[in-house]
């Protein structure tokens, strides 16, 4: 018991195992990623052009509808674009989940991954419909922080909450951010090798959150303070005030850029922490059970 499940994170030929993995995997990632990567940078724009439309509300109609329009085109290439990135995302990184889980990293075994993932998009997409109900809750409230946190940047100059309000907000953002992630990527390592039905593989995931909660929990944290690290730049800015002010939008479009680019080998990297944790809890688990 404890968190000698996440041991591992301080081996350095586990984390070569896993970049090897994850850099012989990417290029099967390049085409989410850069479609994600678009649609972020179109709903960057989106965000400021209606920022510029609310700040110059006296212009002349023509110009306003034209804004409005460029606007609302691009928020709508967001919305459909990220949708679609996502899912392909999931879809490569279960294919990848279940190719590192079996300890074969040859190409072979990813393509054969892959082929086995297209054959169950439907089982799959069952998985995580179910799955979403179990963090239905904190993924609204995460919602609701992260909406109220960029008006607050987009409206600083005219109003702003008080001081004290803006740690609190992050420090729940943070939480919830850990709790929902845990269990997005504890479900991925699951359903990567589950033969169950989606809502028993849904119902296994939460329930080993529930029976591991630190260890789960421990190795999220592990994945959220690695991609911190490598998205620093965009990270810093997104937090800042400067972020939604034209002047901005240059370096916000390069951080979106850096992300797609990191996502390549980053992401994949993140479900193997996952991986290895669930697979370890596993293993203890049964062990647990065959000495009782």
């Amino acid at each position: 018991m404890g968190i000698q499940e996440i041991s591992f994170l301080s081996s350095r030929l586990w984390w070569a195992k896993a970049l090897r993995a994850s850099l012989r995997f990417a290029p099967r990632c390049v085409l989410p990623a850069t479609v994600l990567t678009g649609s972020l940078i179109a709903c960057r724009c989106s965000l400021h052009i209606a920022l510029a439309c609310i700040s110059h509300l006296d212009q002349d109609t023509e110009a306003l509808m034209r804004s409005v329009i460029s606007s609302s085109g691009l928020a709508l290439l967001a919305i459909l674009g990220s949708t679609w990135a996502l899912w392909f995302w999931l879809s490569r990184l279960t294919a990848f989940a279940r190719a590192f889980s079996s300890g074969d990293l040859s190409v072979e075994r990813f393509e054969t991954s892959l082929k086995e993932i297209r054959a169950r998009q439907a089982w799959l997409g069952k998985v995580w419909l179910i799955g979403s109900i179990y963090i239905l809750i904190p993924a609204i409230l995460l919602s609701v922080i992260i909406v109220i946190t960029e008006l607050s940047s987009m409206f600083a100059k005219v109003s702003s909450f008080p001081a004290w309000v803006n740690p609190i907000l992050f420090a729940l953002s943070i939480g919830l951010s850990l709790i929902v992630g845990a269990y997005t990527l504890c479900l991925l390592a699951v359903s990567s090798g589950s033969d169950n039905g989606a809502g028993k593989t849904a119902t296994q995931a939460f329930m080993l959150c529930l029976r591991k909660p630190l260890e789960i929990l421990g190795a999220s944290f592990c994945v959220m303070l690695f991609n911190c690290l490598i998205d620093a730049p965009d990270l810093l800015l997104s937090l800042s005030q400067a972020g939604m002010s034209p002047e901005a939008l240059p370096f916000a479009v390069a951080g979106n850029i850096w992300m797609g680019i990191t996502s390549l080998v980053a992401w994949p990297m993140s479900v193997a922490i996952l991986c290895q944790s669930v697979a370890n809890a596993g293993n203890e688990h049964q062990l647990s059970r065959d000495s009782e």
